[in-house]
């Protein structure tokens, strides 16, 4: 744990319930089955929140994405067999993965893990955007660089198909803004959870930010009975919803808003056909 984590009370309950899971696990016998649980979307959509819930929770293993860990290497995913060993040498019901560089290749996860389930979770375009911007210094760098047709996109462009590309380069041919980029962007991360057949899949749904901060004990009862975990009270202290609508956003070209509405209503759809 970092000296500056120190000051806050989030980060120091999640790095206590992580060691007393590691004691814990010492001990625990072993279990004839772990279910895989990965945590996917676009960056700022409130994936670590959901994340911290599950840290906090007595029976859930947590893997967050890391530099350099037992499964991560530069936030990627080292390979199917180490999250394999993870998974059959846990002691606890459910192991968590959170998959954000990897998320264009989540159907390989899906068909690796056929007992897994996976939540996507998705966030307002503007307030991910105005996130997005104030968290990275190069925020928009790799979204720009699809646009160029120029190499130097990582894992982001990876993720990019020709057609989507296409798009992308068309409307980049407009004089975008900064915040117009950040948009577009969480429309290209996003398409991906249909572009990859993933709404089609029973173990996979999604969740919205928005509705998980505002009502998270009924948002969570929902996912817990779904993953087949037992109801915790003390998992929700941090949640808050401080981050939702937040005022007096820049304006969005009208073809990036139109495109980032369109998925939106899509995702919106699926959100009520998962958790119906």
């Amino acid at each position: 744990m970092k000296a500056k984590d120190l000051k806050n009370a989030e980060m120091r309950a999640r790095y206590v319930a992580r060691l007393l899971k590691g004691v814990k696990g010492t001990y625990k016998p072993a279990l004839k089955q772990t279910t895989p649980l990965f945590v996917a979307g676009w960056q700022r959509s409130g994936t670590t929140m959901l994340m911290n819930i599950f840290h906090l929770h007595p029976d859930i293993e947590v893997y967050n994405e890391a530099y350099n860990s037992k499964v991560f290497t530069d936030f990627r995913i080292r390979n199917i067999e180490i999250l394999t060993n993870t998974v059959k040498q846990s002691r606890f019901p459910v192991a968590c993965y959170k998959i954000i560089c990897d998320s264009h290749i989540l159907d390989t996860f899906v068909e690796a893990f056929p007992e897994a389930k996976l939540i996507w979770m998705y966030r307002s375009a503007a307030d991910n955007a105005e996130s997005h911007i104030r968290k990275f210094p190069h925020a928009t760098r790799a979204i720009k660089l699809v646009a160029q047709n120029q190499p130097g996109g990582g894992w982001f462009a990876e993720g990019v198909g020709s057609e989507i590309a296409k798009r992308v380069r068309d409307i980049a041919k407009k004089d975008l803004t900064e915040f117009d980029y950040a948009c577009l962007a969480w429309w290209v991360r996003n398409s991906l959870y249909f572009d990859l057949g993933l709404e089609k899949a029973s173990s996979v749904r999604v969740l919205q930010y928005e509705q998980l901060v505002k009502n998270p004990r009924e948002i969570m009862k929902n996912v817990f009975d779904w993953v087949g975990l037992s109801w915790n009270e003390k998992v929700f202290k941090y949640v808050h919803s401080g981050s939702v609508g937040k005022p007096n956003l820049p304006s969005i070209d009208p073809e990036v808003a139109e495109l980032c509405n369109g998925l939106k209503e899509k995702l919106d759809q699926e959100l009520i056909k998962d958790w119906k």
